[in-house]
């Protein structure tokens, strides 16, 4: 390996030692402690050398808020490929997302606000705006098989991600008094109630005989 190389896979190396300290003492911690000179310690290097890779700790946040999406939307996308039925598809993205949550409680804490992350973003990046896309999807899927309007589409995502992290942001918070478990229960229920709820709608239109 010629010198060149070497140096290129030290920086790729070295990059990812701050991105993975920065996790950890989040989950150690939360995201308020995380701090430049915290993971400069965290790594056994001095804070200046964490600027030669990174503008500053918002730069941070960004780089892992977008590994997150990055993350879910793999995840999403085998969901989506090995899963015909458009009802059990929708159900399997909504636990998808649920157990994503609980996997990378880091990276969905960053990509969400939660546990001291403070830092603005005007716009999402492109994963996560790939990610809407590949929901609307599977929901105008849903609901042309059960022969609903196709405009109700764009409601029903939000309604979806409302429902989804509003429980995992109590859970996560310690405001569902039963843990993870009930709150794993409680997002089962809501999206079988939810989906049971729009098939029955197009029951209702389109009664059998």
């Amino acid at each position: 390996m010629d010198s060149k190389k070497r140096r290129e896979r030290e920086k790729k190396r070295l990059r990812q030692q701050i991105l993975s300290a920065a996790r950890t003492i989040s989950l150690e911690e939360g995201w308020h402690a995380v701090t430049i000179r915290k993971i400069a310690k965290k790594i056994e290097y001095t804070p200046p050398t964490i600027y030669e890779y990174f503008r500053n700790k918002d730069d941070i946040f960004y780089t892992l808020l977008r590994m997150g999406y990055q993350k879910l939307y793999y995840l999403f996308v085998e969901t989506y490929q090995t899963i015909p039925d458009p009802k059990e598809r929708l159900f399997r993205l909504g636990t998808a997302y649920w157990n994503f949550a609980w996997e990378y409680k880091e990276l969905y804490q960053v990509m969400n606000g939660l546990n001291g992350v403070r830092f603005g973003i005007e716009t999402l990046p492109n994963e996560a705006k790939d990610i809407d896309s590949l929901l609307k999807k599977a929901m105008e899927e849903f609901l042309q098989h059960y022969h609903l309007p196709l405009e109700s589409a764009d409601r029903q995502v939000v309604l979806l991600w409302a429902t989804l992290h509003g429980l995992i942001s109590l859970t996560m918070t310690k405001r569902i008094g039963g843990g993870i478990e009930l709150g794993k229960t409680l997002c089962r229920q809501a999206l079988e109630q939810w989906l049971d709820q729009l098939s029955q709608m197009c029951n209702a239109d389109h009664p059998h005989p």
